[in-house]
Formats: structure tokens, C-alpha cells, sequence
């Protein structure tokens, strides 16, 4: 199920928009001056798909979303009833492939706890947020001052309970649909990330939020370690079956040519992995087998079982080791005078005399950019929406050219579409036919 088409309109109560996402095409580039709310549109589709109450703090009239299937979702903000003008509800409606049309409304008024979120959670598991008001903080990072809402929507996944719950009775056909297109939403503070929680004994608002990079770099060494497991596991399991297995295997199977090849694709497979960082090179490195030529029956069954087992034990690194491959293949065709590997240690940044760096004092277009790749390659679902504002931040111009080419690349290879947000022509290049423009309406 994919995004058809996405229509905001009564947005700042002027402005009606329309996305529409080619079948073809994974990615839908938004253009338009400032102040047409391109930023704004990029948050209040997270809001739909990912934090629904929060929808409510955008001033907009109605929000559309079809998918190619002809399931849809439409959400309408309106004034309720009563003496509080500030008073609005969310009706949402919508159906699914096939099935009747269905819609529900959601209270804005409702108590912090039933859109889900502690409001005194706030300043305690985000470092970064100060407050200053009942239900307002100061985000120190940009200045801004957030409403309660806006806490929910930017920082919802970083705090506890923060989940839609069951009090806010969101129904089971609004969960299926937001689930089977999952939603991420890449914004313009994407360097900077609120590190985990603190013991009490620690002031939060002390702490200062940690490098988006170093909290990639765990991650990735996470992934890392979680598949050097499984590959542990597989190995364990192999060497074990070992002996029963040569008793049944079949003798001479494999001629000496044969066998040399296959033992020179596991040694080119293994030296890939240890080159990527993910698999440590061992005091044998180097070591070749011998001539072949005059190997009996028996000898090449035991090499045969082999060439077997090391081919399914490095299988559990295909997919790791793609994505980190191309991650790394691109950030270092822009890096200067610096290597990046990605692997059991995470990042790991080489100066050109062979030093490593430490990663927060990588430039922020250096940042920006390896920060963008693993979202992209580590992050985006299949049959996703990835929303990305504003990609040229620190990015030089030639970064900027080539980044939309990288994004069209890695989408059609992983099945997620992008829609992205950009004042650059850069960053467009010739692919204008990408384009969406938003524009502001005319002179009344």
C-alpha cells in the first residue's frame, strides 16, 4: 500500500495544497516560498500517522491522504461548541482496502494524560526542554517556546506512556491503516537528540542533548553485535552437525578447479566483511590453501562441507553488510582527507594519517550527511513514508547535487518512498519533473 496522493487545505486558514506521488517515482520533491508551510506539512503528516492528538495544534481545516489501493484517511479540525474559542476536536474518517467508510473524533481539551503523554515527564526525560509555563517549555537548543502539544509531536517516542492510549479509544481500523504505511519524519534538528534518561539525582535540564551521530554510531555497533551473535550461533550449530554431516556427504563432489573457486569467493566474502569492520582480521589473515590438484575423494568432501558452512555462516551479513556498504561508499566519496568505516564499533572516522577522530568534531555538513544516510538506509521501512525537510542543511553544493540521485537510488532499492522539502535548486538538479510546487494564493 503506497501514498497516492496527499491534500492539506485551510492551512494559516489561506492555504490548500496538493501532493501527488507518481506510481513510478519514489520520491516527491516540495518546492514553494517561505511561509507556505511545507515544514508545517511535513509535521502534520507525522502527526497523522504517528501522534494523532497533536494533529490538533496545526491551524489547518483538512487533511487528506489516499493510497493506490483506495484505502484513505481524512482528519478535520473544527471549533466544538461551547463558551472556550480555543475549544477544537479532530474528526477522522477513513476506510481501508475495501472495507465501508468508518470515523471517529478525538477531544483536544483532553487532560495531558489522555493524549497520552506526562507533562511532568517532560523536563525529566528531555535534557533540552525547560519549563516555563503550566503547559509550556523552552526548547534551549532553537529558543522556541512549545506548547504541550508540540512537546507530543516532536518529542512523543523519547517519553514514557507517550503511546496513543486506550482512553483515547483510537480504533483498531485507524491503527491498521497508520501501521501498514509506517511514517518517519527527518527534521531540520536532526543533529542533536535528546540523550536517554537520567537518574534523578541528575538535574535534567543540566544535561545538554547528545550528537545524533553518536547515537547512530551505538546503533549501529548494536546491529553489529546482534548479528555477530547470530553468526556465532549459526557457526556453533554447523560445527556441532559437523561430524554427521561429512559421514553422509558424498565424496569427491567438487573437482579441485571447482574448489578453488568457491574457497576464493568465501576468502573475497570474508576480507569484504573484515574491510567493512565487520568481522575482525584474525592472526591467519593471509593464510591461502594449498594446491588442490592432488587432493583425494575424501579431501575434497571435508573441503566441499567447508566452502558449505562458510557460505551459510557469513549469509546472516548480507543484508548488514549491504546497507553498510553503500553508507559507506557514499559518505566517503564526499568525506575529505577521511575514511569512515561502519561496524562492530559503529562509526569510525580515520584522519589521512591513520588517527581517529572524534565523531562530534566532524564538520556538521559531514554530520548532516552520514546522519541522512543512515536514516535512510537504517531507519526507512519497507513500503514507508519518509519525510525529509530541508536536506541541504550544511551540505555544499556539490553534496547537494548529488544527494536527490542517492535518495532515488536507495528508495527504489529498499521500497519506501520520500517526500522531501527544499528551497535548493541543488538539491532538484534536472529532476524537476519531481516537483510539487506550493504556492501562496493570489492577490484577493
Amino acid at each position: 500500500m503506497r501514498i497516492q496522493s496527499i491534500a492539506a487545505s485551510g492551512l494559516f486558514g489561506s492555504f490548500n495544497h496538493e501532493l501527488r506521488f507518481q506510481a513510478d517515482e519514489p520520491v516527491t520533491v516540495m518546492t514553494g516560498p517561505n511561509g507556505v508551510g511545507k515544514t508545517t506539512l511535513l509535521r502534520m503528516i507525522n502527526a497523522l500517522f504517528n501522534h494523532l492528538p497533536s494533529l490538533g495544534q496545526f491551524p489547518f481545516s483538512k487533511l487528506a491522504v489516499h493510497f493506490d489501493d483506495g484505502a484513505y484517511l481524512v482528519a478535520e479540525r473544527k471549533r466544538s461548541a461551547g463558551p472556550e474559542k480555543q475549544h477544537f476536536r479532530l474528526s477522522v474518517s477513513g476506510c481501508s482496502a475495501g472495507g465501508p467508510p468508518r470515523a471517529f473524533e478525538v477531544d483536544l481539551q483532553a487532560e495531558p494524560r489522555e493524549l497520552g503523554i506526562l507533562a511532568s515527564a517532560a523536563e525529566e526525560f528531555l535534557p533540552d526542554l525547560d519549563r516555563v509555563g503550566p503547559r509550556q517549555w523552552l526548547y534551549r537548543p532553537t529558543g522556541e517556546i512549545l506548547s504541550l502539544s508540540e512537546v507530543y509531536e516532536r518529542f512523543g517516542d523519547e517519553l514514557p506512556g507517550a503511546g496513543m492510549e486506550p482512553s483515547l479509544k483510537i480504533p483498531d481500523w485507524f491503527r491498521d491503516i497508520t501501521k501498514a504505511t509506517p511514517v518517519r519524519l527527518v527534521d531540520t534538528e536532526r543533529l542533536t537528540r535528546p540523550r536517554s534518561p537520567r537518574p534523578a539525582s541528575v538535574r535534567p535540564a543540566r544535561q545538554v542533548a547528545g550528537r545524533t551521530i553518536l547515537r547512530y554510531s551505538r546503533e549501529l555497533a548494536q546491529q553489529a553485535q546482534k548479528v555477530l551473535a547470530e553468526y556465532g550461533a549459526v557457526s556453533q550449530s554447523l560445527d556441532r552437525s559437523f561430524p554427521a554431516r561429512l559421514v553422509r556427504n558424498k565424496a569427491g563432489s567438487r573437482t579441485g578447479v571447482e574448489l578453488r573457486a568457491q574457497l576464493d569467493e568465501v576468502e573475497k566474502k570474508r576480507r569484504q566483511l573484515v574491510s567493512v569492520g565487520l568481522l575482525a582480521k584474525d592472526s591467519d589473515w593471509g593464510v591461502g590453501v594449498p594446491s588442490l590438484e592432488d587432493l583425494d575423494d575424501s579431501q575434497r568432501s571435508v573441503l566441499g562441507m567447508y566452502v558449505e558452512d562458510a557460505v551459510g555462516k557469513m549469509e546472516v551479513f548480507k543484508d548488514l553488510y549491504a546497507r553498510v556498504v553503500k553508507l559507506t561508499t557514499i559518505a566517503n566519496s564526499r568525506l575529505l582527507q577521511k575514511h569512515l568505516t561502519a561496524g562492530r564499533d559503529g562509526f569510525v572516522v580515520a584522519s589521512s594519517d591513520g588517527s581517529n577522530l572524534n565523531l562530534e568534531l566532524l564538520s556538521s555538513g559531514e554530520q548532516h550527511e552520514i546522519v541522512l544516510l543512515y536514516e535512510l538506509l537504517f531507519c526507512a521501512e519497507k513500503d514507508s513514508l519518509i519525510l525529509i525537510d530541508e536536506p541541504e542543511l550544511s551540505l555544499n553544493v556539490e553534496w547537494q547535487e548529488q544527494f536527490l540521485g542517492d535518495l532515488v537510488e536507495i528508495s527504489k532499492a529498499s521500497g519506501f518512498q520520500a517526500l522531501l522539502a527544499t528551497h535548493s535548486p541543488q538539491i532538484i538538479g534536472d529532476r524537476w519533473d519531481l516537483t510539487s510546487q506550493l504556492s501562496a494564493p493570489g492577490p484577493r
